[in-house]
């Protein structure tokens, strides 16, 4: 709420946030560091939290705007979450190490509405970001 004083009143107008919050899902070995700095740079955000069910349930919760997911290639567990996560209508970002087209194939085919690598440049993280969450949800 913005407050603004007039000669005719106190008059209070409510405006719209382009507030985003990200929940960051990876091994705590994973070099998110860039990542994360690229996310708090865009004005996002973050919360990390390791791979598991209680990742899961909470990126389920509804509590985040986008849920980035960082996935390990030579595990199936990634893809199984993208996959529910997708299918229960959470934006979902697939996150790799490396942008082989293999895995963003198999990301978005999970469901991921877009892919990013670990050192993809700050401003395509940002938009990236901002352009798979729904103006709906943003707070």
């Amino acid at each position: 709420m913005v407050g603004l004083w007039t000669a005719w009143g106190n008059v209070t107008t409510r405006t719209q946030s382009s507030f985003v919050s990200c929940l960051l899902v990876a091994p705590s070995d994973c070099g998110t560091l860039g990542f994360v700095r690229a996310l708090h740079g865009g004005g996002i955000a973050v919360l990390e939290r390791e791979p598991g069910h209680s990742a899961l349930q909470l990126a389920l919760s509804g509590e985040f705007h986008v849920v980035a997911w960082m996935v390990d290639p030579r595990s199936a567990a990634g893809p199984l979450a993208v996959s529910q996560l997708a299918g229960a209508g959470v934006p979902v970002i697939g996150l790799h190490d490396s942008a082989e087209a293999h895995l963003i194939a198999d990301m978005l085919s999970a469901g991921a509405h877009a892919c990013l690598d670990l050192g993809t440049d700050a401003r395509v993280v940002s938009a990236q970001v901002r352009a798979v969450t729904p103006a709906r949800r943003r707070i």
